[in-house]
Protein backbone atom coordinates (compact mmCIF):
# COMPACT_ATOMS: atom_id res chain seq x y z
CA UNK A 1 0.00 0.00 0.00
CA UNK A 2 1.47 3.41 -0.86
CA UNK A 3 2.38 5.20 2.35
CA UNK A 4 0.15 8.18 1.56
CA UNK A 5 -2.91 5.93 1.87
CA UNK A 6 -2.15 4.83 5.44
CA UNK A 7 -4.98 5.70 7.83
CA UNK A 8 -6.15 4.46 11.19
CA UNK A 9 -9.66 4.49 9.69
CA UNK A 10 -8.75 1.36 7.74
CA UNK A 11 -7.26 -0.68 10.58
CA UNK A 12 -8.91 -4.04 10.55
CA UNK A 13 -8.62 -7.31 8.81
CA UNK A 14 -7.05 -5.58 5.85
CA UNK A 15 -4.06 -6.50 3.86
CA UNK A 16 -2.57 -4.75 0.94
CA UNK A 17 -2.94 -6.62 -2.30
CA UNK A 18 0.59 -7.13 -3.62
CA UNK A 19 1.15 -4.17 -5.89
CA UNK A 20 4.48 -2.57 -6.65
CA UNK A 21 3.82 1.13 -7.20
CA UNK A 22 4.95 0.99 -10.81
CA UNK A 23 2.40 -1.74 -11.55
CA UNK A 24 -0.61 0.24 -10.34
CA UNK A 25 -2.81 1.69 -13.03
CA UNK A 26 -1.57 5.27 -13.49
CA UNK A 27 -5.03 6.57 -14.34
CA UNK A 28 -6.43 5.23 -11.09
CA UNK A 29 -3.44 6.59 -9.16
CA UNK A 30 -3.92 10.07 -10.67
CA UNK A 31 -7.63 9.90 -9.80
CA UNK A 32 -6.57 9.05 -6.21
CA UNK A 33 -9.03 6.18 -5.98
CA UNK A 34 -8.70 3.47 -3.36
CA UNK A 35 -10.19 0.19 -4.63
CA UNK A 36 -11.32 -2.06 -1.80
CA UNK A 37 -12.26 -5.72 -2.14
CA UNK A 38 -14.80 -6.41 0.58
CA UNK A 39 -17.84 -8.44 1.58
CA UNK A 40 -21.53 -7.60 0.97
CA UNK A 41 -22.12 -8.03 4.72
CA UNK A 42 -20.22 -4.76 5.22
CA UNK A 43 -22.03 -2.71 2.57
CA UNK A 44 -24.15 -0.61 4.95
CA UNK A 45 -21.50 0.21 7.52
CA UNK A 46 -18.94 0.97 4.80
CA UNK A 47 -21.14 3.16 2.61
CA UNK A 48 -22.92 4.97 5.44
CA UNK A 49 -20.05 5.50 7.85
CA UNK A 50 -16.50 4.35 7.10
CA UNK A 51 -16.13 5.38 3.45
CA UNK A 52 -17.70 8.87 3.83
CA UNK A 53 -15.53 9.54 6.90
CA UNK A 54 -12.39 8.40 5.10
CA UNK A 55 -13.15 10.46 1.99
CA UNK A 56 -13.80 13.55 4.12
CA UNK A 57 -10.47 13.17 5.92
CA UNK A 58 -8.39 12.47 2.79
CA UNK A 59 -8.31 13.49 -0.84
CA UNK A 60 -8.99 9.94 -2.00
CA UNK A 61 -12.15 8.39 -3.39
CA UNK A 62 -13.05 4.85 -2.27
CA UNK A 63 -14.45 2.31 -4.70
CA UNK A 64 -15.72 -0.86 -2.94
CA UNK A 65 -16.06 -4.12 -4.87
CA UNK A 66 -18.45 -6.55 -3.15
CA UNK A 67 -18.01 -10.31 -3.46
CA UNK A 68 -17.25 -13.26 -1.23
CA UNK A 69 -13.70 -13.53 0.09
CA UNK A 70 -13.06 -16.64 -2.00
CA UNK A 71 -14.16 -15.02 -5.27
CA UNK A 72 -12.12 -11.90 -4.61
CA UNK A 73 -9.09 -13.85 -3.48
CA UNK A 74 -8.97 -15.73 -6.78
CA UNK A 75 -9.41 -12.44 -8.62
CA UNK A 76 -6.32 -11.25 -6.77
CA UNK A 77 -4.37 -14.32 -7.93
CA UNK A 78 -5.48 -13.82 -11.53
CA UNK A 79 -4.41 -10.16 -11.64
CA UNK A 80 -1.00 -10.22 -9.96
CA UNK A 81 0.73 -8.41 -12.82
CA UNK A 82 -1.88 -5.66 -12.91
CA UNK A 83 -3.74 -5.69 -9.58
CA UNK A 84 -7.22 -4.23 -9.49
CA UNK A 85 -7.46 -3.64 -5.73
CA UNK A 86 -5.48 -1.87 -3.03
CA UNK A 87 -7.10 -3.32 0.07
CA UNK A 88 -8.75 -6.61 1.07
CA UNK A 89 -11.25 -6.06 3.92
CA UNK A 90 -13.00 -9.21 5.09
CA UNK A 91 -13.94 -11.38 8.05
CA UNK A 92 -11.80 -14.16 6.63
CA UNK A 93 -8.28 -14.62 8.03
CA UNK A 94 -8.27 -17.90 6.07
CA UNK A 95 -7.89 -16.15 2.71
CA UNK A 96 -5.61 -13.48 4.08
CA UNK A 97 -3.30 -16.19 5.44
CA UNK A 98 -3.44 -17.97 2.06
CA UNK A 99 -2.63 -14.74 0.26
CA UNK A 100 0.32 -14.09 2.54
CA UNK A 101 1.63 -17.63 2.08
CA UNK A 102 1.21 -17.38 -1.72
CA UNK A 103 2.94 -14.01 -1.89
CA UNK A 104 -0.21 -12.31 -3.22
CA UNK A 105 -0.51 -9.81 -0.35
CA UNK A 106 1.94 -7.39 1.17
CA UNK A 107 2.06 -7.18 4.98
CA UNK A 108 0.32 -4.16 6.47
CA UNK A 109 2.91 -1.56 7.50
CA UNK A 110 2.99 -0.86 11.21
CA UNK A 111 2.08 2.68 12.13
CA UNK A 112 4.85 4.43 14.00
CA UNK A 113 4.14 4.78 17.69
CA UNK A 114 1.01 2.62 17.54
CA UNK A 115 1.31 -0.59 19.59
CA UNK A 116 -0.09 -3.74 17.99
CA UNK A 117 -2.68 -5.69 19.95
CA UNK A 118 -1.37 -9.19 19.29
CA UNK A 119 -4.66 -10.72 20.41
CA UNK A 120 -6.22 -9.12 17.32
CA UNK A 121 -3.39 -9.44 14.87
CA UNK A 122 -0.92 -11.85 13.35
CA UNK A 123 2.46 -10.17 13.13
CA UNK A 124 5.59 -11.14 11.23
CA UNK A 125 9.00 -9.48 11.15
CA UNK A 126 8.10 -7.17 8.26
CA UNK A 127 4.70 -6.13 9.65
CA UNK A 128 1.22 -7.43 10.51
CA UNK A 129 -0.33 -9.87 8.05
CA UNK A 130 -3.79 -8.84 9.26
CA UNK A 131 -5.37 -6.80 12.00
CA UNK A 132 -8.85 -7.09 13.47
CA UNK A 133 -10.71 -3.86 14.25
CA UNK A 134 -13.75 -5.61 15.71
CA UNK A 135 -15.17 -9.00 16.49
CA UNK A 136 -18.64 -10.48 16.57
CA UNK A 137 -19.77 -13.78 18.09
CA UNK A 138 -21.25 -16.43 15.83
CA UNK A 139 -24.91 -16.81 16.82
CA UNK A 140 -27.76 -19.18 16.07
CA UNK A 141 -30.35 -17.39 13.96
CA UNK A 142 -33.85 -18.88 13.90
CA UNK A 143 -37.44 -18.08 13.07
CA UNK A 144 -39.07 -16.28 16.04
CA UNK A 145 -42.05 -18.67 15.99
CA UNK A 146 -39.71 -21.36 17.36
CA UNK A 147 -39.57 -19.44 20.65
CA UNK A 148 -35.99 -20.34 21.59
CA UNK A 149 -32.81 -21.41 19.83
CA UNK A 150 -33.16 -25.10 18.84
CA UNK A 151 -30.56 -27.56 20.09
CA UNK A 152 -28.49 -28.20 16.97
CA UNK A 153 -27.73 -31.75 18.14
CA UNK A 154 -31.36 -32.87 18.11
CA UNK A 155 -33.63 -30.35 16.37
CA UNK A 156 -35.37 -31.49 13.18
CA UNK A 157 -35.72 -28.08 11.59
CA UNK A 158 -34.38 -27.22 8.15
CA UNK A 159 -30.91 -25.71 8.25
CA UNK A 160 -29.15 -23.15 6.10
CA UNK A 161 -25.46 -24.06 6.22
CA UNK A 162 -23.42 -21.23 4.66
CA UNK A 163 -21.07 -22.61 2.05
CA UNK A 164 -17.63 -22.96 3.69
CA UNK A 165 -15.76 -22.54 0.40
CA UNK A 166 -17.72 -19.55 -0.88
CA UNK A 167 -18.77 -17.78 2.33
CA UNK A 168 -16.68 -16.32 5.15
CA UNK A 169 -19.68 -17.07 7.33
CA UNK A 170 -19.39 -20.74 6.31
CA UNK A 171 -15.76 -20.91 7.41
CA UNK A 172 -16.73 -19.87 10.93
CA UNK A 173 -19.77 -22.17 11.00
CA UNK A 174 -17.55 -25.12 10.07
CA UNK A 175 -15.01 -24.02 12.68
CA UNK A 176 -17.69 -23.93 15.39
CA UNK A 177 -18.75 -27.52 14.69
CA UNK A 178 -15.15 -28.73 14.42
CA UNK A 179 -14.38 -27.23 17.84
CA UNK A 180 -17.49 -28.65 19.50
CA UNK A 181 -18.91 -31.77 17.82
CA UNK A 182 -18.20 -32.63 14.17
CA UNK A 183 -21.05 -35.17 14.22
CA UNK A 184 -23.50 -32.36 14.98
CA UNK A 185 -22.04 -30.47 12.03
CA UNK A 186 -22.67 -33.46 9.77
CA UNK A 187 -26.23 -33.63 11.08
CA UNK A 188 -26.75 -29.94 10.30
CA UNK A 189 -25.34 -30.49 6.82
CA UNK A 190 -27.73 -33.42 6.25
CA UNK A 191 -30.67 -31.13 7.06
CA UNK A 192 -29.35 -28.29 4.89
CA UNK A 193 -31.72 -27.16 2.16
CA UNK A 194 -29.82 -24.04 1.02
CA UNK A 195 -26.14 -23.09 1.19
CA UNK A 196 -25.95 -19.27 1.15
CA UNK A 197 -22.79 -17.69 -0.22
CA UNK A 198 -22.67 -14.55 1.93
CA UNK A 199 -23.77 -13.30 5.35
CA UNK A 200 -26.72 -11.29 4.03
CA UNK A 201 -28.19 -14.23 2.13
CA UNK A 202 -27.63 -16.43 5.18
CA UNK A 203 -29.64 -14.24 7.56
CA UNK A 204 -32.14 -13.34 4.85
CA UNK A 205 -32.86 -17.04 4.31
CA UNK A 206 -34.35 -17.29 7.80
CA UNK A 207 -36.30 -14.05 7.34
CA UNK A 208 -37.88 -15.18 4.06
CA UNK A 209 -38.61 -18.74 5.21
CA UNK A 210 -36.07 -20.54 3.01
CA UNK A 211 -34.93 -22.43 6.13
CA UNK A 212 -35.61 -22.37 9.88
CA UNK A 213 -32.18 -22.15 11.47
CA UNK A 214 -28.65 -21.06 10.57
CA UNK A 215 -25.42 -19.78 12.09
CA UNK A 216 -24.49 -16.17 11.39
CA UNK A 217 -22.67 -13.08 12.56
CA UNK A 218 -24.36 -11.35 15.48
CA UNK A 219 -23.63 -7.97 13.92
CA UNK A 220 -25.43 -8.88 10.67
CA UNK A 221 -28.34 -10.54 12.51
CA UNK A 222 -28.81 -7.44 14.69
CA UNK A 223 -28.75 -5.24 11.58
CA UNK A 224 -31.54 -7.27 9.95
CA UNK A 225 -33.58 -7.41 13.15
CA UNK A 226 -33.31 -3.64 13.66
CA UNK A 227 -34.86 -3.19 10.22
CA UNK A 228 -37.86 -5.36 10.95
CA UNK A 229 -36.77 -8.76 9.65
CA UNK A 230 -38.65 -11.62 11.34
CA UNK A 231 -35.68 -13.36 12.90
CA UNK A 232 -34.43 -14.11 16.39
CA UNK A 233 -30.89 -14.97 17.46
CA UNK A 234 -29.07 -16.24 20.51
CA UNK A 235 -25.95 -18.13 21.53
CA UNK A 236 -25.89 -21.51 19.72
CA UNK A 237 -27.06 -24.56 21.70
CA UNK A 238 -25.40 -27.95 21.18
CA UNK A 239 -26.39 -30.85 23.45
CA UNK A 240 -27.82 -28.42 25.98
CA UNK A 241 -24.65 -26.33 26.15
CA UNK A 242 -24.28 -22.78 24.87
CA UNK A 243 -21.24 -22.46 22.62
CA UNK A 244 -19.89 -19.94 20.15
CA UNK A 245 -16.74 -18.77 18.41
CA UNK A 246 -15.51 -15.20 17.81
CA UNK A 247 -15.58 -13.81 14.28
CA UNK A 248 -12.79 -11.35 13.50
CA UNK A 249 -13.37 -8.36 11.22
Amino acid sequence: MPRRLGSAAWLGIIVVVAAVASAIDLTRTEARTLVVYTTPAWRDVLEKHIIPAYERETDHRVEPVYMTAAAQYYRVLMSRDRPEADLFVHASPLYIEKGNADGAFDPLPSEQGRPIDRSRARVEADGPVWRAFAWSPLVEVYHPDLGSPPDLASADYSFGFPHPLLSNNGVYAALLFEQTDPAVGQRALSRTVVQPTNARANIGGVADGSFDVTLGYEAVAAFFQDRGARIAFDVPVIEGQRVTTPVLF
